[in-house]
């Protein structure tokens, strides 16, 4: 009698017959090929439990906090310049250490989960195309081919005592792993203007797009100040607000900084560095911090291996030695030209929506050397869960911190009252953005029972999970989107658009999105261009089934909305959101109880117990940026 197969399938290889064992899928666009192929297959969150996997979480917080106090100390201890500096290499990249860490573990805990409850006498199959290795920590979170499966299967079947074997196919894909590319569309006019050069028109063009003429042209009073980003939503009316409040306002946009007022280009980060010594010194001490680890990797790494269940120290040097001697190393290097930037032009404050990217980093990192420039955090993102992740990302590298609503003023600033892990950051409230949101309710005549429905659904990546923020497992929610699907386009007396995310992400477009176009439904229609916010003039009402930043903009326009939220995420939702939504904010924990609530949401007498106002102050982020305090 043959031993039983398990053929676990990372990706669809269609010269398998898998007629001869259990088919297991790693990944939504394995599932959605498999489906397609008419195979039967299961899932690996069909071998565990969401609440096992998440049970200790605020100590796993604590504890990785712990260790990346030390991780940052041995730093320090090879790399005399973040010593002298009081520089913490670690810190200023948390999330992606942690979008790395926590993948790895969740994945050991998968894979362990599911390897124990197999047949000891079975033969695993692991089905994978040949890719590049992945190379630098972003990649796990982002990159839709990235997993670190191949890597971590032979560790835990050694644990177990289980046979394997790899079965790769298809040609090497040459190149590096990438991350999400935005959806292809055409060029705007101010984006193609800039790829062709016309330098000197751009910052005109650009200030009257955010501020208008009136407020761009006339000349400013004010302290100096430098937004990291553009094009976000998020900052340009912040900017529009400091541009009309006379503040000279310098823009970086790619590699270049502008200024908005005087309407010309200020700085190009690509311009050589005269005196590069000091940056040469930096460098040769990264390099030798990464010699370092290598030879400590065992101990350093210790920790992470414990949560794992194996060692994967090997496979935590491969991504930390690149993040010593290439991030790191970006980061001083663009950190020397911000600081000179900001000491050159006096700039007092420094202005982004985000602590993620390199810029924003080594701006922020900047600021603190520079001792004279302040760092402002605008929020770019609402959601009703108590995120900690969000607390170290977006309150600790600022000095201040401008929310856009009064329930993320008041829940950060409890965070910061009472966790041990923040700083003094001092918190505002900005609600530009979403006062501009309110205009919607104004202008919009809402039709009810609606025609017009807008579905947004939870944007997730095949591997990119963490810990201490709510983030669905993907495969779970494919299945359940697909049942979710099936009985929407039974409601035919309404038509839904369901509004895909702006970044290409494999998760769903190569797998939901080919699903929605073979069921051609006749009542929902699927959009992949521009933001959630620019369609809410064009409907009658919001569905949405993980509650996140289209929940509040559809609130700010007084539309009737349906926030459901997966049951096993209902304790990290903040007990205020609870009371103030009330029957707006449900949980599911299928997709036939998440449609029978949707049914009763849109057959409603009386749409108004789901429409609610933001509390919105009218306060000015130019204000708090003119007394600087």
């Amino acid at each position: 009698m043959n031993n039983l197969r398990y053929y676990l399938v990372e990706h669809y290889d269609p010269s398998l017959s898998y007629d001869d064992g259990v088919i297991i899928s790693l990944t939504s666009v394995a599932s959605y090929y498999l489906g397609e192929a008419k195979i039967s297959y299961k899932i690996i969150e069909d071998y565990y439990r969401e609440e096992d996997l998440r049970k200790n979480e605020n100590e796993y917080f604590f504890s990785q906090l712990q260790w990346l106090d030390g991780f940052d100390k041995f730093l320090q201890d090879q790399i005399p310049y973040a010593k002298v500096n009081g520089i913490r290499f670690g810190q200023l990249f948390f999330n992606r250490i942690k979008y790395l860490v926590d993948p790895l573990v969740i994945q050991c805990f998968l894979l362990s989960q599911l390897i124990s409850k197999l047949d000891p006498n079975g033969e695993i199959i692991y089905v994978r195309k040949r890719i590049p290795a992945l190379t630098t920590m972003q990649d796990l979170k982002h990159d839709e081919s990235a997993s670190c499966f191949e890597d971590l299967l032979p560790k835990i079947c050694q644990k177990y005592n289980r046979n394997l074997r790899i079965h790769l196919f298809g040609e090497e894909i040459l190149g590096p792993a990438h991350g999400p590319a935005k959806q292809k569309g055409a060029l705007s006019f101010f984006s193609l203007l800039k790829q062709k050069g016309y330098e000197s028109i751009y910052p005109t063009l650009l200030s009257i797009k955010i501020a208008g003429a009136a407020n761009c042209l006339k000349k400013g009073w004010g302290k100096n100040v430098l937004f990291v980003h553009s094009g976000s939503f998020h900052l340009n009316p912040v900017i529009a607000v400091c541009l009309k409040e006379g503040f000279n306002v310098y823009l970086l946009s790619g590699d270049k900084i502008y200024d908005l007022r005087a309407r010309r280009l200020l700085y190009d980060f690509r311009t050589p560095v005269m005196d590069s010594s000091s940056n040469d010194e930096v460098i040769f001490q990264l390099q030798h911090a990464s010699q370092q680890l290598a030879a400590n990797a065992g101990r350093i790494f210790e920790w992470i291996s414990e949560r794992a269940g194996v060692d994967i120290s090997d496979i935590l040097l491969r991504f930390f030695r690149i993040y010593l001697e290439e991030t790191c190393k970006e980061l001083i290097l663009k950190t020397h030209q911000f600081k000179d930037f900001f000491e050159k032009h006096q700039v007092a404050w420094m202005v982004s929506h985000t602590s993620s990217d390199i810029f924003s980093k080594s701006a922020m990192l900047a600021a603190r050397l520079n001792g004279k420039t302040k760092a402002l955090g605008v929020q770019h993102g609402i959601d009703p869960f108590y995120d900690r992740v969000w607390h170290v990302t977006d309150l600790l590298p600022f000095d201040y911190y401008a929310t856009t609503d009064g329930f993320s003023e008041n829940k950060f600033r409890s965070a910061v009252s009472k966790e041990p892990y923040l700083n003094g950051c001092k918190i505002y409230q900005a609600p530009h953005y979403l006062k501009r949101l309110e205009r919607i309710a104004k202008i919009k005549r809402r039709q009810w029972p609606p025609k017009k429905v807008l579905y947004l659904p939870a944007k997730l990546s095949a591997h990119g999970r963490y810990f201490n923020a709510m983030v669905y497992p993907s495969l779970w929610y494919f299945e359940y989107q697909k049942q979710l699907l099936d009985m929407m386009g039974q409601l035919t007396d309404y038509h839904f658009v369901f509004k895909h995310a702006l970044t290409i992400r494999a998760f769903a477009d190569k797998s939901i999105l080919p699903y929605i176009k073979r069921k051609q439904y006749k009542n929902i229609s699927v959009i992949t261009t521009r933001h959630a916010h620019k369609y809410l003039n064009a409907v009658d009402a919001v569905f949405i089934d993980r509650p996140t930043t289209v929940l509040f903009e559809a609130t700010a326009a007084q539309l009737p909305t349906l926030a459901l939220y997966a049951k096993f995420s209902e304790s990290m939702i903040t007990p205020e959101m609870f009371k103030y939504f009330g029957p707006t904010l449900q949980p599911f924990s299928t997709a036939v109880e998440a449609v029978q609530k949707l049914d009763q949401f849109l057959k409603t007498p009386d749409p108004s117990v789901y429409i609610h106002r933001l509390p919105l102050r009218a306060d000015s982020v130019g204000s708090l940026m003119a007394q600087g305090s």
